[in-house]
């Protein structure tokens, strides 16, 4: 993860996990997230298997020029990366691996932006693999610019996160062959191993 942002939700995330069970969707706290919650969104999946937004931060909803509670996340990414996201999400909500990825913009006055984001698979209810909570971190250029907004955004890499439970305990987001395949395809593909991450949020 480039992003400090990134880093800082998934440190919160990890910190709700006991052992192998996920952290719910009723777990997670907004007051302690601070300036995080203006990127962070949460999706939740459909009877349909379709992702709409349940919540979406502030600066993510002037990124997209629109109120993008209960969007269709595909709606936003570009025609020919909306495939690869549907897989992803799959692949996060199945399999319960975090996925990291490198997005960019083009703004009105033509000018690419980066950002990166982040997918991390909760429980709601019980069940696994029916919410999603994540971010879309700005570059700190990115950051700076005030009013800009992407009619479209498209994906430009994929990693996986793997982060590694006590000894003897299974190996949690252990991506399988058709995810290595998906990552494959965007040139981007790098498992990260690890343990907790402590940091202040």
């Amino acid at each position: 993860m480039r992003h400090q942002a990134s880093r800082t939700l998934h440190a919160y995330w990890d910190s709700l996990r006991r052992g192998p069970v996920l952290p719910d969707r009723n777990d997670i706290d907004p007051s302690v997230m601070g300036r995080l919650l203006q990127d962070v969104f949460i999706l939740g999946r459909t009877s349909d298997s379709l992702w709409l937004y349940r919540v979406a931060g502030t600066r993510l909803t002037g990124f997209a020029a629109r109120d993008l509670k209960d969007d269709f996340f595909l709606r936003w990414w570009r025609p020919e990366d909306r495939a690869d996201i549907a897989r992803t999400l799959g692949a996060v909500s199945r399999e319960s691996v975090a996925m990291v990825g490198g997005v960019d913009g083009t703004d009105a006055q033509g000018h690419c932006h980066e950002m990166e984001l982040l997918l991390l698979p909760l429980r709601y209810g019980g069940r696994a693999g029916t919410r999603i909570i994540g971010g879309l971190f700005p570059s700190p250029r990115t950051a700076q610019h005030m009013g800009i907004s992407f009619d479209e955004i498209g994906l430009l890499s994929l990693r996986s996160l793997s982060a590694v439970q006590a000894p003897g305990a299974p190996v949690f987001g252990q991506p399988r062959a058709d995810i290595d395949a998906l990552v494959d395809r965007r040139r981007g593909w790098r498992v990260i191993e690890g343990g907790r991450i402590d940091a202040q949020v």
